[in-house]
Parts: C-alpha cells; sequence; structure tokens
C-alpha cells in the first residue's frame, strides 16, 4: 500500500480530540486493511543532557596545582548525572598539554576514570569518547606527522573494548573512534575524528560511513579543531564538513583548540549541521573549569548551551556562552500509544484520539497491512489547543526549525586558516 496522504499534517495544530487519518493508493486491490496508529506525547521528562569538556591540557601542567579543575568537572558529573539526566559526554581533545610527560597523562587518566565507575544502570560508566588533539598527538613545533603513541597507551583501544556503548575505531588505533547511546527515545552516534594537518580522505569516508550506518540516530561529529573565533571552518573541519553534509541524521559538530567560543550553522539540500567552538584555556588558570552543557528538549525541538564551571560553581550567561539551537530530531520521546484497526475496508481508516491535553505536543504515525505487505508512514508532529482557537487538522504551523540559531548565530563566515593552540 502507498499512503497518498495523512492528517493531521507534520506541524499541524489542532483540538484536544484529534482524528487520525489517511488516504491510501491500493490500486486495484480491494482486501481489508489492518491499520495501528502510534501516539505519544512529548514532555520536559523526555529532556536530557550531553556535557561537552573542551580543551583540560592546563589543568595537566606539574607544579600548577590545577588538577582540581579536570577532577571537579568529572566528579561533578557523576554526582550530577541524574539531576540533569546526563547520557553522554564528549572531550573535544588536548586532553594533556606536553604529549610526552607522562605526569601529565596520569592526570587526565585519573580524572576521565572517574566517568567510567560503574553504578546501577550504567554497567560500565559515564558512556564517553575523546577526540585527539594537536598536543595529543604530538603535531606541535613544525612536526606535522601525528604520533599518538602515548595517547593509545592511555585512551586507546584497550580502555573502551567491551563497553557496551563503544562502537570502534578506524584502522588499529583508537585515533577516530566513534561512541553511541540512548537518550530520550533516541539512539545517538558520535563519531571522534583526530586533529590532521593532512586529513586522510579514507577517514572522512569512514566517518561518513558510521552515520549512514545508523540513518535513524542523532549524528554528533567531534574534532580537536572545527571553528576559529569568527565562526570559520578550519582547513580539516571544512573538508570533513564537505564530506559529510547532506547525511540526513548529521546534526552538530563540536571542537576546541581555539581560546574562544563561536558558532555557526550551514544547510544542504535542507539539512542544517550546527558547529560550535568552546575553548577556555587563554583564560586564567587554563579555563577554571567552565565546560559546556547541552540540554536537548524534544517537546521543543531545542538543543539549550549553557557554560558552566564545577569548581566555581558559576554560570556564564553572555550570548556567546547561553543559546538556543532549533534542531530536528524527530523520533525523540517516550513511548507510543498504540491503536489498532483490524480488517477496515480502505474507506474506513479514522480513528479519533480524545482527551488531550490542550498546549501539548505530540508524535504519531502509522503502520498499514494488506495483501501481506506492510508500509510505515512517516513520524508527523502535531499541536494542541483550546477547542476555541482549534485550526483544520491540514493547515501546518510555519517553522524553519533546522535553519534558525537565535542568540546572535554566524551563519556564513570566511574559513578559518590559523593553526595555533
Amino acid at each position: 500500500p502507498t499512503v497518498a496522504a495523512f492528517s493531521p499534517a507534520d506541524g499541524a495544530s489542532v483540538g484536544v480530540d484529534v482524528t487520525l487519518d489517511l488516504d491510501l493508493e491500493l490500486g486495484a486491490a480491494t482486501n481489508a486493511v489492518d491499520v495501528t496508529y502510534h501516539v505519544r506525547e512529548l514532555t520536559t521528562a523526555d529532556d536530557f543532557t550531553i556535557v561537552v569538556m573542551p580543551d583540560t591540557q592546563i589543568y595537566t601542567l606539574e607544579g600548577r596545582n590545577l588538577e582540581r579543575y579536570f577532577n571537579d568537572q568529572t566528579k561533578w558529573i557523576r554526582a550530577h548525572r541524574e539531576d540533569y539526566n546526563i547520557v553522554g559526554v564528549i572531550h573535544n581533545g588536548d586532553i594533556i598539554n606536553n604529549e610526552p610527560q607522562l605526569y601529565q597523562w596520569n592526570v587526565a587518566d585519573k580524572a576521565m576514570e572517574t566517568l567510567e565507575t560503574p553504578e546501577p544502570g550504567l554497567a560500565d560508566g559515564m558512556p564517553y569518547g575523546v577526540g585527539v588533539g594537536n598536543h595529543d598527538n604530538k603535531v606541535l613545533g613544525g612536526n606535522t606527522v601525528p604520533d599518538t603513541t602515548r595517547f593509545n597507551q592511555f585512551f586507546g583501544v584497550a580502555r573502551f573494548a567491551g563497553k557496551s556503548y563503544y562502537g570502534g575505531h578506524h584502522g588499529a588505533r583508537n585515533d577516530d573512534s566513534w561512541f553511541t547511546f540512548q537518550a530520550g527515545g533516541l539512539d545517538f552516534v558520535v563519531v571522534n575524528l583526530m586533529y590532521d594537518l593532512d586529513p586522510d580522505p579514507a577517514v572522512i569516508a569512514w566517518a561518513r560511513g558510521i552515520f549512514a550506518m545508523h540513518p535513524e540516530a542523532f549524528g554528533i561529529l567531534n574534532t580537536h579543531y572545527v571553528l576559529g573565533a569568527g565562526g570559520g571552518f578550519s582547513p580539516q573541519a571544512r573538508m570533513i564538513h564537505d564530506g559529510l553534509k547532506g547525511l540526513p541524521n548529521l546534526k552538530l559538530m563540536t571542537g576546541g583548540h581555539i581560546s574562544a567560543e563561536s558558532r555557526r550553522f550551514d544547510t544542504f539540500e535542507g539539512k542544517t549541521i550546527h558547529s560550535m567552538l568552546a575553548d577556555f584555556q587563554g583564560r586564567t588558570d587554563g579555563g577554571q573549569g567552565f565546560m559546556r552543557l547541552w540540554e536537548f528538549s524534544p517537546s521543543t525541538q531545542t538543543v539549550s548551551v549553557r557554560t558552566y564551571s564545577p569548581t566555581l560553581d558559576k554560570w556564564e550567561t553572555d550570548a556567546d556562552s547561553e543559546f538556543t539551537l532549533e534542531v530536528d530530531f524527530q523520533g525523540a520521546g517516550g513511548p507510543f500509544r498504540d491503536i489498532q484497526i483490524t480488517g477496515a475496508p480502505p474507506d474506513a481508516l479514522t480513528t479519533t484520539v480524545d482527551g488531550l491535553a490542550p498546549g501539548k505536543t505530540y508524535e504519531w504515525y502509522a503502520d498499514v497491512t494488506t495483501c501481506g505487505k506492510r508500509t510505515t508512514t512517516r513520524i508527523a508532529r502535531f499541536t494542541t489547543v483550546a477547542s476555541a482557537a482549534r485550526q483544520v487538522n491540514d493547515q501546518p504551523v510555519s517553522r524553519q526549525r533546522t535553519k534558525r540559531v537565535t542568540s546572535g548565530a554566524v551563519s556564513s563566515q570566511p574559513d578559518d586558516p590559523s593553526l595555533a593552540d
């Protein structure tokens, strides 16, 4: 069967008693049809948080007594996991400052180990991944050939192998890796790509393949150097973006490297990718523990980005540090309520869902089976209004969810040629 139309359409505004309907194209077939409608409300109970840790390199310096900032970050994440419903952690790289110095790696090892402590519901600890920064791979002082021996000694495949969230790696080492987790009814896939002055097209193709293997997942690309202070792409990020744009599930790119905050969005064939830079290493004490919280709200289709230091117990609230992105992540939310219609003629597939709450957002889709063949509609959303303000089901509300960033977005800046920090 082919679904020619369905009601309410995506973005519709309806009353609290909503009629679900399908218009089928069955050709010459006149068989009875089985339909299962699936409906759910999106609420704040579906909200969750991902924490992004920018460059921690200065906290690892011997003799500076700054490791408390690093330790406070991971301890705070574990202590407040339930308060913020924290579901995963991303480290942008430059986990240490001087690649040969074992002292710094031991500081990083101890801090990140806090995330790995098992607890009920998290047998492998907190899902997390680490990008390889230039300070982690010897790309310093004119050395353009990556050397990740130390990184792989401390954060290699052996550290993550067997953990349920660890997806795998490219090649023999953990230089480029990916991990996954679930939250708010969504699967997440995070791909970590190493800082590289000469990006390998094969690695970018591998990353594209990971996202393509998980078409229904919410995709995040983590690499050390994404944006400059003005919002322009780094040379590597430009190659990555050009190689991955158009993927339906890649939504966010994140990085550090430059001590600044910036962001941009880019839309290609209707698919928008939001890219963000947050790095505080140039500030007092190498950043005083500031990190990013991405707070996802499926009911409002938004990601609220906030900046916080556990050590200072302080939020930064300027426009570069606290803002909201509109992101399309359909499919998120709690379980669906099923309504079945069995053996109905093709012109009697309507059902009414009564008594929905006004001012709420709902998702719905349908499974249709006839002659042994099954079709599933895409997920659509509608919002309920009071009956006096009721509109026609099929009249959508005008929205541009994936094309707008609030709080002064950088939408198209020149690429950033700088390589420092």
